[in-house]
C-alpha cells in the first residue's frame, strides 16, 4: 500500500503530492520535508519528492517518500506489519473492500481549506486518521481519490494508458465516465456530434492578443461543423489569471508557450466547444474556471503515449 496522502504540517489539511504541488506553487507551502503520516499519533515523516520542480522540467510527477531515519507507529495502519496482516488475514474482506471502493473524482470547486485566507482555527479541521491496529477506523473518504486540477487528471491518463486500462478505470465528473471515453482528440470530431462536455486535447499555439491584455489559444487540428472545417479557440485575459488558483505556474506555461512558430504544447480543456456566430461563424471554449485547462509539451506527452 504507497502512501498517497499525508499530512502538511504548514497547511495542517491531509493532502496528496499532487495538491502539495498546487499549494507549493501558490505560495502557501514552502518545505517539501514538511509532512507526515496522516495517522494521529504516528510520527513517521515524509518528503514530497519533486514539489519544487517546475511542470516542464518533471521526469516524474511529485510524490510522498517516507523518511529514512523515522518509522510508522506499530498501532498505525501503514505500518508494513500491518499492512501484511490486512492482506493475507485468513480471507478478511476489510481490506479487498476498502480497495474496491477507491474511486475518483473530479472537484470543480476547490474547498475553503485550499485558499490562504482559511480560517484555521474553524471548526472546519481537517482530522487525522485514528490509529487502529486493523485500520478500519481510518477516514472513509481516504479512498476517494479527489482531483481539483485537470493536471492530475491527465496524469492518471497517462498511466492508465500505460497501464492499457483506459477502459477500466472510471472517474465522476457530474457522471461516471472510463478514461476512454472522458478524453477526446479534436481531431476528426464532428462539432454536431458533441453532445456533452469532455476532456479535448491536440496540439495547439498559444499567442499574445494584439488588442488586450490575454492570451489566445488555437489549436491545430479542427472540428467538422457543417461541412466546415473551423479551429477551436480559448480566450484566457490577464484578469482572470491573477483570480485563478495557481496563477504563478498557469503564467510560467502560457509565456513559455507564447510566440512558437510550430506547435509545441498539447493542451487539455474540460467543457464542450461553443459555435459563435460573429466574424463568419467560430467555434471556442469558455472556461468555468483555470482548473479545467492543462498545458503539456507535446514532446513530453506523446513519448508517454
Amino acid at each position: 500500500m504507497s502512501q498517497e496522502q499525508v499530512y502538511s504540517l504548514e497547511k495542517k489539511i491531509i493532502l496528496d503530492a499532487e495538491l502539495a504541488y498546487d499549494f507549493y506553487w501558490d505560495k502557501q507551502i514552502f518545505d517539501k520535508s514538511k509532512f507526515k503520516c496522516p495517522t494521529e499519533n504516528c510520527q513517521a515523516r515524509f518528503t514530497c519528492a519533486n514539489m519544487d520542480v517546475q511542470e516542464r522540467d518533471l521526469k516524474q510527477i511529485p510524490h510522498f517518500r517516507k523518511h529514512p531515519s523515522t518509522t510508522h507507529d506499530k498501532l498505525c495502519p501503514f505500518h508494513e506489519d500491518n499492512i501484511v496482516s490486512l492482506v493475507y488475514k485468513n480471507g478478511n474482506s476489510k481490506y479487498k473492500n476498502k480497495v474496491k471502493s477507491n474511486f475518483e473524482i473530479f472537484n470543480f470547486h476547490r474547498p475553503p481549506s485550499h485558499f490562504k485566507d482559511y480560517d484555521k482555527t474553524s471548526e472546519n479541521k481537517e482530522k487525522k486518521f485514528k490509529s487502529k491496529s486493523d485500520g478500519s477506523d481510518t477516514s472513509s473518504s481516504y479512498n476517494q481519490k479527489r482531483y481539483y486540477t485537470l493536471r492530475s487528471v491527465v496524469n492518471r491518463y497517462i498511466k492508465y494508458r500505460e497501464m492499457k486500462k483506459l477502459e477500466e478505470q472510471t472517474i465522476y465528473i457530474k457522471e461516471e465516465y472510463t478514461y476512454k471515453n472522458l478524453f477526446k482528440g479534436i481531431y476528426n470530431q464532428n462539432f454536431l456530434n458533441i453532445s456533452k462536455e469532455h476532456i479535448f486535447w491536440q496540439k495547439a499555439w498559444v499567442n499574445r492578443t494584439k488588442k488586450d491584455d490575454a492570451y489566445m489559444i488555437n489549436f491545430v487540428e479542427a472540428l467538422d461543423y457543417n461541412e466546415k472545417k473551423l479551429r477551436p479557440s480559448i480566450y484566457i485575459s490577464d484578469k482572470v489569471i491573477e483570480k485563478s488558483f495557481n496563477k504563478n505556474l498557469l503564467k510560467m506555461k502560457l509565456q513559455n508557450s507564447v510566440g512558437k512558430k510550430s506547435p509545441e504544447v498539447v493542451v487539455f480543456i474540460y467543457g464542450k466547444p461553443q459555435y459563435n456566430t460573429y466574424n463568419g461563424g467560430s467555434i471556442s471554449f469558455f472556461l468555468e474556471n483555470l482548473d479545467l485547462l492543462e498545458i503539456r509539451l507535446a514532446k513530453d506527452f506523446y513519448d508517454n503515449l
